[in-house]
């Protein structure tokens, strides 16, 4: 279903800590935990996007946004943050509200954890340990287990039996020494099927 695809896209959610610079060295970053409450992590989703082209990551979109605003002097500091990662390089920008017209300049990243890399394959199911097949209400339920960030990940996926699309994921990762354990879920997979879908053209900063 991927590999026939034009785009995809998804939403992902959980507890979330941003770390993100901006100048000559731009950089940007973000890490999942788990649980109801943990110090520095906000409960926030992210909004993805995904073009295909030949089976293959054109360009990918994402946009983490806080679920509850936090005010800073009366101001709310709410405020969506969107990468672009492209054969052309990571670029990040801020978005005050939800229209395009609203958003900032972009700034190039030079590093950036965006889970899709541009010219990478579209694999659907790739892990180092398989768990049997399961099957419930009519989905089938694929666990397995893969290196991340230095620590063994367990995802478990929702996929239909019937139209062989994604229902939803959940990976959890262990703590390590860089960052909490922590767990997302992801849902709302929409696939695009059609001629590839243009490359997003974002004004960037100066200087």
């Amino acid at each position: 279903m991927l590999r026939r695809a034009s785009a995809v896209s998804f939403t992902a959610s959980g507890l979330v800590v941003m770390y993100s610079t901006q100048g000559s060295t731009s950089t940007f970053s973000w890490h999942w935990a788990e649980g109801s409450s943990v110090r520095g992590y906000s409960p926030a989703v992210d909004h993805a996007t995904v073009a295909i082209a030949g089976g293959r990551v054109a360009w990918t979109v994402e946009n983490l946004e806080p679920v509850v605003a936090f005010t800073t002097a009366g101001i709310d500091t709410r405020e969506p943050f969107e990468v672009l990662d492209s054969a052309a390089g990571a670029y990040g920008r801020f978005v005050s509200g939800v229209t395009v017209a609203n958003a900032s300049c972009a700034f190039r990243l030079t590093s950036t954890a965006a889970p899709f890399g541009a010219g990478n394959g579209v694999a659907s199911l790739a892990g180092d340990t398989f768990e049997s097949l399961r099957r419930a209400a009519g989905d089938e339920i694929v666990t397995y287990r893969y290196r991340l960030d230095g620590a063994v990940a367990t995802e478990v996926d929702t996929i239909s039996s019937t139209s062989h699309e994604f229902v939803s994921e959940v990976v959890h990762e262990p703590a390590s020494a860089a960052h909490l354990a922590s767990t997302w879920h992801v849902a709302g997979w929409r696939y695009v099927f059609g001629p590839p879908a243009p490359l997003p053209s974002w004004r960037q900063c100066q200087g």
